[in-house]
């Protein structure tokens, strides 16, 4: 379903579009969503690539979200273990369907 079918109409109430965010986010079997502004003092600490107005010179928001993943999946004693790999990019893929 694309952003504008979901969302219809732009709300000019900032509060009740962030909520629309993440409820659409939750919808989607996320447990976990956050928006920061882009230019947060974190963000300044990560690597220039990395910092939102490096990515997107207009951006204003960050939106975040996130997937638990099974602990016992990084205590594994074999990191070239085959399921860590297929555990991590499954996880990754489906973080980046979200995305889209």
């Amino acid at each position: 379903m694309a952003f504008s079918d979901h969302f219809g109409k732009i709300s000019k109430n900032k509060q009740d579009f962030t909520n629309k965010i993440k409820d659409y986010i939750y919808g989607m079997d996320i447990e976990i969503v956050g928006i920061a502004s882009a230019d947060n003092e974190l963000f300044k600490k990560a690597p220039k690539q990395h910092q939102p107005i490096n990515i997107l010179d207009n951006a204003k928001s960050v939106i975040v979200f996130g997937k638990p993943m099974p602990k016992s999946v990084l205590k594994l004693s074999d990191y070239k273990n085959q399921l860590v790999h297929r555990t991590y990019h499954s996880l990754y893929k489906y973080l980046d369907i979200v995305a889209t």
